[in-house]
């Protein structure tokens, strides 16, 4: 279903940092940051009412540093452990994707081509909004202008009445029928499950396969992802979930069989297996260079700027991470990829519904920093830091007092050519107008990412956004360090 965070804005990416060389990193000072690492995924949880998480860190040469925290219920349950699998929700979109991108090398499949060539025949065709211009990339990012089914009425009282019984994917889709479009093909940006539906059926009329037998002989096998499974049936987990506090069980079967969750995510998993499919899918190979570039860079308008074919990118102190987050009733998961590093990292638990409960994924850069932050060569002094600070400080303040205008004299060349003074201000409102007025703003990194270039980034609360990473990027430009990019997620 739905991914558990909103990503607010992507604004002013900028250009793509190269790779850093990594210095090997020695099986002591792993272990010991491991430590490191499951203290502060333990801390995390302290005071909170989520029952129990999992993360894993994956290091550029494979190892992989898994801890768990908490336990499988809120009463009664026993301690979490690494293989103890969650829902991932909308994570699952990145297996259908891939699939769909390998069928492409292999000639099978082509983005532009209208979803009509394979799914006109069907009986209900004709009833999908946009039916006969909708294509395979505006499916895979979200330009199709189709509703959401499961945001559609009636979704959530059939799901919820039909534990037990299968369920037509067909019948899936008959949420949307005879809907109005949202927009015109390619016009916006709408998140939906339904389009994921929709390619995971043409990638089987294509196979002549189920798309989660094609999803476990070309990824789970030969990755050896051991831990993660199609959600094809329901059944009582070794992992409960909450959803605004409350179990999602009756009766030991999930309220919601995930068989209903299909393509738009559909597959239990661990965070160790999320962080080494991260690292294989956008480091290591499972799709051609050319073809992973598409992934990342077939994006949108508005919010799908952050947005390719399957992949969120949200900007991170690091530079631009890939990857997905996911919410099925009661679990949520996140999966980050920073190709900077070429590391990955996965953070899933079991509550939802709950202010506290999204907040709880900002932890997962924080839990990252304990590996990466040792990567970094050039680290700034304390002085520097609280300098870029006071400075970055200042800049938002004019933003935070809608001085918009006067904060464009600090901006960046780039920026600079981009935005006039006069454009500048019309290009902040939609996000500032989004997240509301500033409520609290703590440091939470500075980092040098370059010699000229360093990424400051705060914990952040909005009026309409409680909880949210705020990131600015600087530029050194004729010794004056100036803003090149500006970020909310």
């Amino acid at each position: 279903m739905k991914h558990a965070a909103s990503w607010l804005a992507l604004f002013f990416a900028g250009l793509p940092l190269s790779a850093i060389a990594q210095p090997a990193m020695g099986n002591a000072q792993f272990d010991t940051l491991c430590g490191t690492f499951r203290m502060k995924l333990e801390a995390s949880l302290t005071g909170t009412k989520i029952p129990g998480a999992n993360a894993a860190f994956v290091t550029t040469d494979g190892r992989v540093c898994a801890v768990a925290a908490g336990s499988t219920r809120i009463s009664g349950g026993r301690k979490l452990t690494t293989d103890d699998p969650i829902l991932a929700g909308s994570i699952g979109k990145t297996f259908v994707s891939a699939l769909a991108l390998q069928l492409v090398e292999e000639g099978k499949l082509d983005l532009n081509t209208k979803i009509e060539h394979w799914l006109g025949t069907k009986p209900w065709f004709p009833r999908l909004p946009n039916a006969h211009d909708v294509t395979v990339r505006s499916l895979m990012n979200h330009t199709s202008g189709l509703p959401d089914h499961v945001d559609e009425k009636g979704f959530l009282t059939a799901a919820t009445k039909r534990p037990t019984d299968d369920v037509s994917y067909d019948y899936l889709l008959s949420f949307i029928f005879d809907k109005k479009p949202r927009f015109a093909v390619g016009q916006g940006y709408l998140y939906s499950d339904t389009d994921y539906v929709l390619l995971a059926m043409i990638e089987e009329e294509i196979t002549k396969s189920t798309m989660y037998d094609e999803v476990t002989r070309r990824f789970l096998k030969p990755l050896k992802l051991d831990h993660t499974s199609p959600a094809i049936r329901n059944l009582d987990p070794a992992v409960y979930g909450y959803y605004e506090n409350k179990p999602v069980l009756k009766n030991g079967l999930l309220i919601i069989n995930p068989q209903w969750e299909y393509g738009g995510g559909g597959f239990w998993s661990t965070p160790t297996d999320l962080a080494h499919w991260a690292k294989a899918l956008y480091g290591d190979g499972v799709l051609k260079k050319e073809t992973l570039e598409q992934l990342i860079n077939s994006t949108s308008v508005g919010e799908g700027k952050s947005y390719g074919l399957g992949v969120e990118l949200v900007t991170t102190r690091w530079g631009t991470a890939q990857g997905h987050d996911g919410e099925w009733p009661g679990y949520l998961s996140v999966m980050r990829y920073y190709p900077r590093f070429d590391v990955a990292v996965a953070l899933q638990y079991n509550a939802g519904g709950t202010p506290e409960s999204y907040a709880f994924a900002q932890n997962v850069d924080d839990l990252a920093a304990v590996f990466i932050d040792e990567m970094l060569t050039d680290k700034l002094s304390d002085v520097e830091r609280a300098e870029l600070e006071k400075l970055v400080m200042s800049w938002l303040s004019r933003i935070d007092k809608r001085e918009l205008a006067a904060s464009w004299d600090d901006l960046s060349k780039e920026l600079k050519a981009k935005y006039t003074r006069e454009k500048w201000p019309e290009a902040l409102k939609p996000l500032i107008n989004k997240v509301g007025a500033i409520k609290s703003r703590s440091l939470r990194s500075a980092i040098r990412l370059e010699v000229d270039a360093v990424t400051v980034s705060f914990a952040s609360s909005f009026s309409n956004a409680p909880s949210v990473n705020e990131t600015v990027r600087l530029k050194l430009e004729d010794g004056r360090w100036r803003i090149s990019s500006y970020s909310i997620n």
